[in-house]
């Protein structure tokens, strides 16, 4: 309704008729206006309220619900219905209906969820819904209790689209976890709150020991002061920190880290790099740089660098050396200014090889020096780029004088020695071993007996044909040899010419390897020997000739030598033969007659003494004369003495006749025939021969003899020679043992006693041995070893001849065709068996 002022206003209006006219029509009316402006201004403003808050809602994807407890009815915005999809026109679904829409592994949760809100537990909590066409959206729920009188009447809750921001979220999670760099977040304390997995892979800490640690805790402690005050400029209003520390590992190691640091509210954003190989590599990069600074200065050649048009920018003193100039006066000349005019149009094509592959050289120039003399150089070069972007030239200058004066040298000695070689008939060859050729010279054609020829291929074929098949395949053994470095090539050879001569070759080679080490190639030089060769063949036949007519002579002076010494043993065992048969004699004769008349004595005596008896028991009481002299004579002791004398003088004669025995078996001495006789009978004269030296002879311990004789028959030889065999070798046991009872004497070994066993047999292969073994001092290797060889001995100057083995061994093996052999060993003892033949 409009107002006097013109503005309007709404008007509620209540009315009733209250007359009608004869037609029935209304007369008066009467009713309420009611001023409801204000109303409706509220209402326009709540509809404008709620228009916004559909608005918000759906800015906000985020929609109310309501849980009538009683009706048990879900009232949902019109957002909500937007939210999952639905339409509003088709209602709300039931709460059955409403599960089904949810994830299935959050359904249980949101029933736990509404179980704790019915419980007056305010819930905020994530869940996914699927939509009719398939698409899955996050939703955030809030629920609170509606309670009213203190009844639960319902449950209020809001639903808001989250489905952008966990994509987000996701993403980002998925980029913190693959991120290579270091993640991290940090609180306002410095302690971790967030980690990627990076920490693990850098640090070797896993992310759970990281979680809740102070940062500090694990920067260097020359760090940590430096650290903070970095950070200490985000309380300046620096949004971003960057730094670098050093950080400790889980190994106790300290690495390298590059940190970028970004302050957000209560929090720290922070992203890190390990730059440890970054550091080591630059500060290797640094030492390099040293070490080529280093080398530049301390190089022997020259370095340079030019600009492209040639003007020097750097030198080092080795190329300042070279040159003559300082550095300050070579800067303001280009290599053209040194050289030459001849050498102008040669550096103009190493300048353009330089343009077109990026270097050049090697090759040699000279330049000219700044006190004008001229220096050989030999240059090499390449383009670098500078660090202003420009083009540069280094070159390396090598000052080849000395070498230009070595070749002008080797090419004097080169003429010498091609002059030599011509006049030594020497050929020289060179063979590439990596391409199989072989470059002779004219010589070494005229060596093969064959024509020059140019392909060196076939040289080689030539050299490998034209060997003694004998020879070829230890020559080409020696050459696998020489290039593998186990041999030097220093040889001869035969080669067949053409016409089928043989030719004798020495040759020496020398095997030349690459920068590398491999081999290369082999050089050497060939000359022929072969009439050397057949004068060394007529000088070894020669010398075999002269060396077998030289061993004859040598036997026939040693058989010589042998029987002469034979010979005067001979002689002097038939002195001695027969000097003991007639001293044998001759004690026989008063020996049987002193043996023969014993009997007698004993008799008389007897008879005598049983006289005296007689008259003592017939004269009692003889006259005193008498019984003083019985006394003075000792009557009774010569009664009881005198038969023990006769028994003495009885076993000494009867020793002497057994002595008188032995000595005329062992005279048999200068006996030539053979003849069979008891070798034990003979073992056994010549050990009565030596009881005194066997009893010790009143100086040494006795010798035990051990006698183990067998069975043998009588053996035909010649026994006068055996006994000299037997008589040396028991007289050799002897001595060992002697000697050995002087070092145990010093030991003080009392417990030794000495023996020798004798022991005979006779073999399946009726062969007789004689063994004669002692238990004395024993021989060492080296006196074993010349035991036979005359004169030999090991006793002092005057106390041995040393022929007693020598000859024994002639008599048995040469006499008797024998055999005389041996073992001994320090300490033991010796055995000598010796083993005849029976006839």
């Amino acid at each position: 309704m409009r107002c006097k002022d013109a503005s309007y206003k709404w008007i509620l209006d209540r009315g009733q008729i209250i007359e009608r006219d004869e037609q029935g029509q209304p007369v008066r009316f009467i009713g309420i206006h009611h001023d409801i402006s204000e109303r409706k201004t509220a209402e326009l403003a709540l509809r404008e309220l709620t228009q916004q808050l559909q608005k918000a809602q759906e800015v906000a994807q985020l929609g109310y619900t309501y849980f009538d407890m009683a009706t048990q009815k879900i009232t949902w915005s019109e957002q909500v219905f937007r939210i999952f999809g639905l339409n509003p026109d088709q209602g709300e679904p039931t709460f059955k209906e409403y599960l089904k829409k949810l994830h299935p592994q959050d359904r249980t949760i949101w029933q736990q969820r509404l179980t704790e809100a019915r419980q007056g537990v305010p819930q905020s909590f994530d869940y996914r819904v699927f939509r009719p066409d398939g698409e899955m959206r996050y939703v955030n729920a809030r629920l609170e209790l509606e309670v009213r009188d203190g009844e639960v009447v319902g449950i209020f809750g809001t639903e808001m689209d989250i489905t952008d921001r966990k994509t987000a979220e996701l993403e980002l999670e998925q980029f913190f976890s693959i991120s290579l760099d270091l993640l991290c977040i940090a609180d306002a304390e410095g302690r971790f709150r967030r980690l990627n997995r990076a920490w693990e892979t850098s640090l070797g800490y896993t992310v759970e020991e990281l979680a809740g640690r102070l940062f500090l805790e694990f920067v260097h402690p020359d760090d940590v002061a430096p650290t903070l005050a970095k950070m200490s400029d985000l309380e300046h209003g620096d949004r971003v920190l960057k730094f670098v520390n050093r950080y400790r590992a889980k190994d106790g190691s300290y690495r390298y880290i590059e940190w970028l640091a970004n302050p957000c509210g209560s929090l720290i954003y922070a992203a890190a790099r390990d730059i440890t190989d970054r550091i080591q590599t630059e500060a290797t990069l640094r030492a390099n740089e040293e070490k080529l600074r280093s080398l530049f200065d301390l190089s022997p050649l020259g370095i340079v660098l030019n600009d492209m048009q040639g003007k020097f920018t750097e030198a080092n003193p080795a190329a300042l050396n070279i040159t003559g100039y300082t550095l300050a006066e070579l800067n303001q000349l280009s290599y053209w200014d040194l050289t030459p005019s001849e050498y102008i149009q040669p550096q103009n094509r190493q300048i353009q090889l330089l343009k077109t592959i990026g270097r050049y050289g090697p090759y040699q120039k000279e330049y000219i020096r700044k006190n004008g003399d001229r220096v050989p150089v030999e240059l090499t070069g390449m383009i670098v780029t500078g660090a202003d972007g420009q083009q540069y030239v280094w070159s390396i200058i090598a000052d080849i004088t000395e070498r230009k004066q070595a070749e002008a040298q080797l090419n004097e000695i080169s003429e010498r020695l091609s002059l030599s070689l011509k006049s030594g008939a020497i050929g020289c060859w060179e063979w590439n071993i990596i391409e199989n050729t072989l470059i002779w010279d004219d010589r070494m054609y005229e060596l093969y007996g064959v024509n020059p020829e140019s392909n060196t291929r076939l040289v080689y074929e030539i050299w490998s044909t034209g060997l003694h098949p004998d020879d070829r395949e230890a020559s080409e053994s020696l050459i696998r040899q020489t290039v593998l470095g186990q041999a030097e090539f220093d040889t001869e050879f035969r080669v067949i010419h053409p016409d089928g001569s043989i030719h004798f070759i020495k040759a020496f080679g020398l095997l030349l390897r690459n920068p590398e080490g491999n081999p290369e190639k082999m050089i050497g030089v060939n000359f022929e020997i072969t009439d050397r060769k057949q004068a060394e063949a007529q000088l070894q036949s020669l010398l075999q000739e002269s060396q077998a007519k030289s061993q004859e002579l040598q036997l026939a002076y040693r058989e010589l030598q042998e029987t002469q010494i034979q010979l005067i043993q001979a002689e002097k065992m038939s002195s001695l033969g027969q000097l003991v048969a007639g001293v044998a004699h001759e004690i026989n004769n008063p020996v049987s007659f002193i043996y023969g008349n014993l009997t007698p004595t004993l008799e008389y005596a007897q008879s005598l003494l049983e006289l005296i008896q007689l008259y003592q028991d017939c004269y009692p009481n003889p006259g005193e004369e008498i019984t003083d002299f019985s006394e003075e004579i000792e009557l009774d002791f010569i009664i009881e003495d005198f038969p023990k004398i006769i028994d003495s003088m009885k076993n000494g004669a009867s020793r002497i006749r057994d002595i008188v025995k032995s000595l005329r078996i062992f005279s048999r001495l200068d006996e030539a025939d053979l003849k069979e006789v008891d070798l034990h009978e003979n073992l056994d004269s010549t050990l009565v021969i030596l009881h005194n030296r066997l009893n010790g002879g009143g100086v040494n311990a006795e010798i035990k003899v051990i006698k183990n004789y067998g069975k043998l028959p009588l053996v035909e030889c010649y026994i006068g020679l055996l006994n000299q065999v037997f008589m040396n070798l028991l007289i050799n046991g002897i001595q060992a043992i002697e000697e050995r009872q002087k070092f145990d004497l010093i030991d003080l070994n009392y417990e030794y006693v000495g023996i020798i066993t004798i022991t005979t047999a006779i073999d399946a292969s009726n062969w007789v041995s004689i063994s004669i073994k002692d238990n004395g001092i024993g021989m060492t290797p080296e006196v074993q070893a010349n035991i036979f060889n005359p004169f030999f001995t090991t006793k002092p100057v005057g106390q041995g001849t040393g022929m007693g083995l020598p000859n024994s061994y002639q008599i048995v093996t040469k006499n008797h065709q024998g055999k005389l052999s041996f073992t001994s060993a320090i300490g033991v003892g010796s055995e000598f068996v010796i083993q005849l033949p029976c006839r």
